[in-house]
């Protein structure tokens, strides 16, 4: 083969591959570009519209007690207590055993598993545990005791109703130096805003060691689940902080209890300032609200704002799930979202309707439903595109975006495909001359 030949071959493969790249990215970029630039700004949620839905409130108690939840107390009793003040504190969910191990689990996989996101990231650590790798039978034993416990389960169940859905994972290590967070919600827009748009949620903080304020114990604000903010507080415009906040609680809990808030719960992580402390490692479990199956559940979404944090592999569980997985299980768990059941509760020796349970597996891409609610025309006063929303702006700049995708698509077939296939024919030919000599 000449060397002009090969100059030739060699460009047109370079020629197609830049072209395949230009076009992947180029589409790419334009979805990006359509979503920040023409629909982002109709999605920002401003804090000053949250306080036209919602009223300041005071918090509801100053008294860690009264967020206990003892085992003689009935479900209609824990209830209460949860509805009042968005959190509520169940002793011993987990083992002590269980808890010890599960920390061991995590203090030596914080190095070596990937990091994800947390506030106030120096000096914390936050990893997705699954039970899926090795040696983390622990992790499998702490979510059947969690799933199974005698007070939390009821209580999960009365506030999101049965099969829960998983969408949240992980444990998050805070050590000496870690600052403590601002105070926030972990959810923008919300139920407590658009109840027809987004499904409850709650999280599970269960600490893996006897916690003290002093290593940065959760801080909570009772009440204001329900609330724009505490009342007659403001923020420091220096500081960009609330110094003020009347929330002299913090959940200074023992060795596996359980501390269960609302998402739209005022809280924070606090600083760890004893140096002779021991690392402060804390299992975060967060659950959604069964969809009942109905066409206004179909239309209603995860919340916006909280990060979640969870291995692929546990998409689609519920808590019903936990006791009984199986290794063999991720493979088709990932396809409940979907609406998709591969195997039967049988299977997995839960209880229950299959009909129900997939309605309770809820999409844990939520970014895609951000970019469908574009879409979605405002139906309450509560709706977070009420009086931004023009729908044929929306329409308009849809068609664009549509055309100019059906664009590069024909560009790339009418222009990349022959390239490709030249090179391809040139490759055949190549070998079978090769071949017959």
């Amino acid at each position: 083969m000449t060397l002009e030949r090969r100059t030739v071959r060699c460009l047109v493969v370079f020629l197609s591959a830049w072209h395949t790249v230009v076009c992947l990215f180029g589409l790419m970029a334009g979805i990006m570009y359509a979503t920040t630039h023409i629909y982002g700004p109709t999605l920002k949620f401003v804090p000053e519209k949250r306080s036209k839905l919602l009223r300041d409130c005071p918090v509801t108690t100053e008294t860690m007690d009264d967020l206990i939840v003892q085992p003689f107390q009935t479900e209609e009793e824990a209830f209460a207590t949860f509805n009042t003040h968005g959190a509520a504190i169940i002793p011993s969910v987990l083992s002590k055993q269980t808890a010890q191990d599960l920390r061991a689990f995590v203090h030596k996989a914080n190095p070596e598993m990937h990091q994800v996101y947390v506030h106030n990231q120096e000096n914390r650590f936050r990893i997705m545990p699954t039970p899926f790798e090795p040696d983390s039978a622990v992790v499998h034993r702490a979510m059947a005791e969690i799933a199974t416990h005698h007070t939390l389960k009821p209580l999960i169940d009365n506030v999101l109703g049965p099969k829960a859905s998983l969408i949240a994972f992980s444990a998050i290590t805070s050590s000496y130096g870690a600052e403590a967070q601002s105070w926030h919600r972990d959810t923008g827009r919300s139920p407590m805003t658009h109840p027809t748009k987004f499904v409850h949620e709650v999280t599970l903080t269960i600490p893996l060691q006897d916690t003290t304020a002093d290593m940065g114990a959760t801080g909570i604000c009772p009440g204001t689940h329900r609330c724009n903010w505490v009342s007659d507080v403001e923020k420091n415009d220096e500081t960009d902080e609330y110094d003020n906040m009347p929330c002299p609680i913090t959940a200074s809990i023992s060795q596996g209890d359980a501390m269960m808030y609302h998402t739209d719960l005022i809280h924070r992580g606090g600083a760890h300032v004893d140096e002779h402390a021991p690392d402060r490692i804390v299992l975060f479990v967060s659950f959604a609200e069964s969809k009942k199956g109905t066409a206004e559940d179909a239309k209603k979404k995860l919340a916006y704002g909280k990060v979640y944090s969870l291995d692929w592999r546990m998409w689609g569980l519920s808590i019903d799930d936990f006791p009984h997985l199986r290794k063999f299980q991720w493979r088709w768990s990932c396809f409940h979202p979907l609406g998709i059941r591969l195997f039967s509760n049988s299977n997995i020796g839960g209880g229950g309707n299959d009909e129900d349970y997939d309605h309770a597996a809820i999409k844990p891409w939520n970014a895609v439903d951000a970019f469908l609610h574009i879409f979605d025309k405002p139906g309450d006063t509560a709706h977070f595109l009420s009086n931004k929303f023009n729908a044929n702006q929306a329409k308009q700049t849809s068609a664009k975006l549509v055309l100019w995708a059906v664009g590069v698509t024909f560009a790339y077939f009418w222009i990349g495909v022959p390239m490709w296939g030249f090179v391809i024919l040139q490759y055949v030919f190549r070998m079978r001359k090769m071949t017959l000599l």
